[in-house]
C-alpha cells in the first residue's frame, strides 16, 4: 500500500494543502465551504487518508500551535465554516504547506501519527478536531488524537472532557479512558479519569462502553446515563441533569466522596495546591458543591466540617 503522499498523485496533495490552508484561515468571505469540503473528503479514500496525514504533519510542525486545531476560547468558538474560507494569501499560505508537508512520509506501515490536546492548571478550553468533532477539555487535562481513514481514536490521559462528535458513518469514534472504551457516533458524552475512577455520562444520542476486565460485556447507555468503573467494579446510574454540567460552570460537586479524591480534583483548579498532611485523613468523606477556583474556601470548609486543622504554608495549603 503506497503513501497518501505519493509523489506520482500531486493533485490530491495539492487539493489537500489548500483545504487545509482554508482551514487555517480567519478570513470570511460570507461562503459556506462545508459542503464541498465534506464532498470531496467523500469522493475518495485517498483524500481523507491525505487530509489527515498532512493535518498530523501541520500539528507537529514547530511554528504551528500543537495544542489545537482550530481553538475556541473564552468563548470564542470559531466555527468550521469561518475556516473553509479562500481569501487573498490563501493560496500562497497552501503552496508553502504543499512544499513544507508533502514529503516522503514514514512507511506505510507505520502506526498513524498522533498529537496531544493538553490544558494548563485552571484552564478550561474547547477545540474543534480535524473531523469537526468539539472536544472542551478540563482544567489540567490531556487528550491523545490518533485519526487515520479508518477509525478516530482518543486517549483520555487524564482529567475530564466533553466530546461532540462529528457524524462519520465510515470511520468509529473510539475513546480510552482507564479501564473504559467508548465507541461512539454523532453524540455527546463526558468522560473523566483519574487514578482511583473513571466514568463515562451520555448527554446525548447512543454510546457503547466496555470495560478491560476479560469477559466484560458492552453496555449500551441511554441519554442521562452515566456509567462508572472503580478498579474494574461498574456501575450505572443517571445524575441529575444539573450536575452534569457543573464542572463546566467551574462547579465541583463531591457526594460522600474521598477526601484524598476530592483535592485531586480541587487541584485541577487551584493555583495554590491543596495538601493533606499524612495518610489519616485520606478516606474521610466530603460533600458539597463548592468553586474549582477557591481552594482557600474549600480547605476552610473541610477544617471546619472535619475538625481539622489547616495552614497556610509557602505556596501550598495544608489540611491535617
Amino acid at each position: 500500500m503506497s503513501s497518501a503522499f505519493d509523489p506520482h498523485d500531486p493533485d490530491i496533495v495539492a487539493a489537500a494543502a489548500l483545504w487545509l490552508a482554508r482551514l487555517r484561515s480567519d478570513a470570511d468571505d460570507g461562503s459556506d465551504g462545508i459542503g464541498s469540503f465534506r464532498s470531496w473528503l467523500d469522493a475518495d479514500p485517498r483524500h481523507r487518508q491525505t487530509f489527515d496525514e498532512m493535518t498530523a504533519r501541520w500539528e507537529a510542525a514547530a511554528a504551528v500551535d500543537r495544542t489545537a486545531f482550530v481553538s475556541a476560547e473564552d468563548g470564542d468558538h470559531k466555527s468550521l465554516r469561518r475556516r473553509l474560507l479562500v481569501p487573498a494569501g490563501v493560496l500562497t499560505a497552501a503552496a508553502a504547506i504543499f512544499v513544507l508537508l508533502a514529503g516522503p512520509l514514514s512507511r506505510p506501515d507505520a502506526p498513524p501519527p498522533s498529537f496531544v490536546h493538553a490544558t494548563p492548571v485552571g484552564v478550561q478550553k474547547d477545540l474543534r478536531l480535524a473531523d469537526g468533532s468539539l472536544l472542551s477539555l478540563d482544567a489540567d487535562s490531556a487528550v491523545t488524537v490518533s485519526f487515520t481513514q479508518d477509525e478516530r481514536r482518543l486517549r483520555l490521559d487524564r482529567g475530564q472532557a466533553r466530546f461532540e462528535v462529528a457524524h462519520d458513518p465510515h470511520r468509529r469514534f473510539v475513546v480510552h479512558a482507564g479501564g473504559l472504551d467508548v465507541v461512539a457516533l454523532g453524540t455527546v458524552f463526558d468522560v473523566s479519569s483519574d487514578t482511583w475512577r473513571q466514568s463515562v455520562t451520555l448527554l446525548r444520542g447512543s454510546v457503547q462502553v466496555t470495560g478491560s476486565r476479560a469477559g466484560d460485556r458492552p453496555v449500551t447507555l441511554t441519554q442521562g446515563q452515566r456509567v462508572v468503573d472503580r478498579g474494574g467494579s461498574i456501575t450505572i446510574d443517571r445524575p441529575d441533569p444539573d450536575d452534569i454540567d457543573a464542572w463546566r460552570k467551574g462547579i465541583l460537586l463531591f457526594d460522600d466522596d474521598p477526601l484524598a479524591e476530592a483535592i485531586v480534583r480541587m487541584n485541577r483548579y487551584a493555583q495554590r495546591p491543596l495538601r493533606l498532611r499524612g495518610k489519616a485523613l485520606n478516606d474521610r468523606r466530603i460533600s458539597g458543591a463548592y468553586h474549582a477556583s477557591d481552594a482557600e474556601a474549600f480547605a476552610r470548609t473541610v477544617s471546619a466540617l472535619l475538625a481539622v486543622p489547616v495552614v497556610f504554608e509557602g505556596d501550598s495549603i495544608i489540611i491535617g
